[in-house]
C-alpha cells in the first residue's frame, strides 16, 4: 500500500521494524560463529601441543641379587600387565635406564607398541625431560624409572609426586599431561 503524501514513511510497520533493530544484532550471528571457530581451533591446538608422559617404577626385582638384579616372577607378570594396559596407547617412545629391572619392565610395553626401548641416564632427569620435550613434544611416551627417580621425573614435567617411594612399592603409575601453555595435570594410579 503506497504511503499518502505528507505521511511519515516510518509509520509503516516494516520500516519501524527495521529502525528498531540495532546494528549489532545483524552482526551477532557472524560474531558468534567466529568465536566458536576460534574456540574449536584453540582446543585442537592445545590437544596437539600437549605431551603426555606415563611414568612407572620398574617392576618387582630380585632381592640380594647385586647391583643389577633381574625381575622376579611377580615383576615379569607386572611388566606384562603394563604392556596390556599401555601397549596400545599410541606411544611414540619408551624410555628406561640401562639396568635389567627397568629394561625388562619396559621391553614388553615397547614390543606391544612396536618400539625399541630408549636407554637414559638415571642420574640425568633434566636431560630425560629435555629429550622428551624435544623429540616427543605433543606425543605420548612411557618412562620406567626407579624408586628415587619416578617422583623427580613427574615433578620435572610440572606434575606432583613424592620425591621417593619405599623399596617395597612397585604399583604407582603417574600420567602427566604437560601442555605448552596452561596447567600440567597429574593422574596417579595404583595397580
Amino acid at each position: 500500500m503506497p504511503t499518502p503524501a505528507g505521511a511519515n514513511p516510518a509509520a509503516r510497520p516494516e520500516l519501524r521494524a527495521l529502525r528498531r533493530r540495532p546494528l549489532f544484532a545483524s552482526l551477532a550471528v557472524p560474531a558468534l560463529l567466529f568465536a566458536a571457530a576460534v574456540g574449536v581451533l584453540a582446543v585442537l591446538w592445545t590437544v596437539q601441543d600437549t605431551t603426555t608422559v606415563i611414568v612407572v617404577r620398574h617392576a618387582e626385582k630380585q632381592l640380594d641379587a647385586g647391583k643389577d638384579p633381574l625381575l622376579t616372577a611377580a615383576g615379569i607378570a607386572r611388566a606384562q600387565h603394563l604392556a596390556k594396559q599401555f601397549g596400545s596407547a599410541g606411544l611414540a617412545a619408551v624410555y628406561a635406564t640401562p639396568y635389567h629391572r627397568t629394561r625388562d619392565t619396559a621391553a614388553p610395553i615397547a614390543a606391544a607398541a612396536g618400539l625399541q626401548v630408549i636407554t637414559t641416564d638415571p642420574k640425568d632427569v633434566a636431560g630425560l625431560v629435555a629429550t622428551i620435550l624435544a623429540d616427543n613434544h605433543g606425543q605420548t611416551v612411557f618412562v620406567v624409572g626407579h624408586s628415587n627417580t619416578v617422583g623427580k621425573i613427574v615433578q620435572a614435567f610440572g606434575g606432583t609426586a613424592p620425591d621417593e617411594f619405599p623399596e617395597t612399592e612397585y604399583d604407582h603409575i603417574y600420567i602427566v599431561t604437560a601442555p605448552r601453555f596452561g596447567r600440567t595435570r597429574t593422574l596417579h594410579l595404583q595397580q
